[in-house]
């Protein structure tokens, strides 16, 4: 079993600050997916890397501004190329995902440079990756003690 870190898209919903008249972007769209699939015991299919594997686990990581650790799951099939020209992620490794559960809290990527120091991966998260083997172990009961 290898652990994978996905990521969620930059696509945010914009909440106007009553009071400041500022706008916050918050990074919903994706979090709401995970939740509904968890809720649901539901699956679908995720951006992944294309040398993933079914049975391999998924961590999820949700960039800013929440930029945290958000669930887990499964991949369940084998990837595949999306070749449909009209999905946002055409032309991208996708598998199906599922036994997605989130976590009990978020776990901040603050938290993790601190828990991992020597993963430089953490300093600027942007693509999705096979957790390294000499993290992979101790990373996943860290996650998993979040459940």
């Amino acid at each position: 079993m290898k652990i994978h870190i996905v990521h969620g898209s930059q696509y945010c919903s914009v909440v106007i600050n009553q009071e400041t008249s500022k706008p916050k972007c918050y990074e919903v769209r994706h979090l709401c997916d995970l939740a509904m699939l968890a809720a649901w015991n539901g699956r679908d299919w995720w951006t992944i890397h294309k040398q993933a594997h079914p049975g391999d686990r998924v961590v999820f990581y949700i960039r800013r501004p929440l930029s945290c650790l958000v669930a887990i799951g499964t991949m369940i099939s084998p990837p595949r190329l999306q070749d449909d020209p009209f999905e946002e992620w055409y032309g991208r490794y996708i598998a199906d995902i599922a036994d997605v559960q989130l976590l009990s809290r978020p776990i901040p990527v603050q938290e993790i440079r601190q828990r991992f120091p020597n993963w430089a991966y953490w300093r600027q998260p942007r693509a999705h990756i096979c957790v390294p083997p000499q993290f992979a172990m101790r990373f996943w009961n860290y996650v998993l003690s979040h459940l």
